[in-house]
């Protein structure tokens, strides 16, 4: 009643019977008191059936488990003690999926030393956020939807996209206690403002500013300011040094 495949071993042991002893598979439900260990360079877990096969980890609160999801043919972690309960991760040919489809919130959390970073999917609002914290929603940094990318949670707090440069820094920001755009040198915002937009589209520009393009120089000096209005019912501030001229 023990079939040993071509090729492969088994260690078997009958129940002193006499002649008519059933053979039994002495590996059958083994339990290793303290360690396994695997000499050679593979561990195959399954015989190429039909069937699921996983490693459990048989915890006291909660059981994990690697597993083989076989008629889907994905590579499977979960939380459970059957394949497929609760997937947590699944790999298949080349995509890594985090979830299994139901409505909670999934992350994938960095756990550091004095603070701690996310990736994760917000389900109720359908968005993916990337933000500090190690629950989805605390603090988002980051947040893309639809066509949509985000940038900070309505929070009272200056939010920035910082260019790290070699010899110099720059900054497109928003000033939150002014409520205005900036876009700036330096890597901290209101810092050293080039052009800032305010939330009536008034656009200041800073003293001394020099706009060049490829057919003239538009320059600002530091004399008293004129503006200039109903241009698409919005103001323009320059200042009476104006002067257009070729390159």
């Amino acid at each position: 009643n023990i079939t040993i495949g071509n090729g492969k071993v088994a260690v078997v042991f009958t129940d002193g019977a006499g002649g008519g002893a059933a053979v039994l598979d002495a590996l059958t439900d083994l339990v290793v008191s303290d360690s396994l260990q695997v000499a050679g360079p593979t561990l195959t877990v399954g015989d190429a059936a039909a069937e699921d096969t996983k490693v459990l980890f048989d915890g006291n609160a909660k059981d994990f488990y690697v597993g083989l999801d076989d008629s889907a043919d994905k590579l499977v972690i979960g939380e459970g003690s059957t394949v497929g309960t609760n997937s947590i991760l699944t790999m298949t040919d080349d995509t890594v999926t985090v979830g299994d489809g139901a409505a909670v919130d999934t992350s994938i959390v960095y756990d550091g030393n004095a603070k701690d970073f996310y990736i994760g999917l917000d389900d109720s609002a359908d968005k993916l956020v990337i933000g500090e914290g190690s629950t989805v929603g605390t603090n988002n940094i980051l947040t893309i939807t639809d066509d949509t990318v985000t940038i900070g949670d309505a929070a009272a707090t200056d939010t920035a996209i910082v260019f790290d440069g070699n010899a110099q820094d720059y900054y497109i920001a928003l000033d939150d206690s002014a409520d205005d755009l900036l876009i700036g040198l330096g890597s901290t915002v209101g810092t050293t403002p080039a052009i800032s937009i305010d939330e009536n589209v008034l656009v200041t520009m800073a003293d001394n500013l020099t706009l060049i393009s490829d057919s003239a120089v538009l320059g600002f000096g530091v004399d008293t300011d004129v503006t200039l209005t109903h241009v698409h019912n919005t103001a323009l501030s320059l200042n009476k040094d104006l002067r257009i001229a070729a390159d």
